[in-house]
């Protein structure tokens, strides 16, 4: 617990037993425990804000023998208020900025972490998921920084951690574009510029009504495990250097 919050309790303890309890062992402990710092949005100039409920602590009868009482600021406390059953604790906001710098420089990646909200959970993370037969574009790329940012957190508060970035080379789509290249595709130009040549086939083959209706009587022979349509799926795969990514 950092220096900040246990004056800023002993300071709770002070006023309560003062107002509103007698002298209690344990409470001390209840008020830091419950003592929360306050989110705000980045907007806002109020920061270094904690909350505490007082219903965590005080019985009802207690509650109301706590409707005012006086403070005066110290070194660590700049105001305490009353709203309603809920104490607002303004801390210092130089000592509060002075210790979340401290504490950043001081526990390096592990500043956040000291209390892990859950462990040795099972967490998926799928990345960007591209389609073979299109070129990846910025959007893949967002998606993907995105899972590797949301997977490194979920590691490191203690999760069993599944990364996953499947490749659609799969489902009707691909009977579209595998019958879409007996008529527009070219094996020299899949060669050459493997992915180029896919998506132009692709854009042409989705014009074509008739290709089209014979897409998914092709995806099917492949459900069914058809030798020839097989082959041609994996040439595709091996033409663009794509294959299924599972990555643990």
């Amino acid at each position: 617990m950092s220096l900040l919050k246990r004056n800023i309790s002993f300071k709770i303890f002070d006023l309560l037993k003062r107002y509103a309890v007698k002298n209690d062992e344990n409470l001390i402990h209840q008020i830091q425990s419950c003592t929360q710092l306050k989110r705000v949005d980045k907007s806002s100039k109020f920061f270094a804000l904690y909350t505490l409920d007082l219903k965590n602590i005080l019985a009802p009868n207690h509650l109301g023998n706590f409707k005012s009482f006086s403070f005066n600021s110290d070194d660590f406390t700049e105001s305490i208020k009353l709203d309603r059953n809920k104490l607002i604790i303004q801390a210092n906001k130089t000592l509060f900025k002075r210790e979340v710098i401290e504490s950043i420089f001081k526990q390096k990646s592990n500043y956040g972490f000291e209390n892990p909200i859950s462990k040795h959970s099972k967490t998926i993370i799928e990345f960007s998921s591209p389609n073979i037969a299109k070129p990846l574009h910025a959007g893949h790329m967002r998606s993907t920084f995105l899972g590797n940012f949301l997977s490194n957190i979920h590691q490191k508060l203690g999760h069993d951690v599944t990364k996953i970035n499947y490749l659609g080379d799969w489902g009707t789509q691909y009977g579209i574009l595998a019958v879409g290249f007996k008529k527009f595709g070219s094996f020299n130009e899949l060669d050459k510029s493997p992915i180029k040549h896919l998506l132009d086939v692709y854009v042409k083959a989705n014009q074509d009504e008739d290709i089209k209706s014979k897409a998914l009587d092709y995806f099917t022979k492949m459900e069914d495990k058809d030798p020839d349509s097989l082959k041609m799926w994996t040439l595709f795969k091996e033409s663009g250097s794509l294959s299924s990514i599972l990555v643990k």
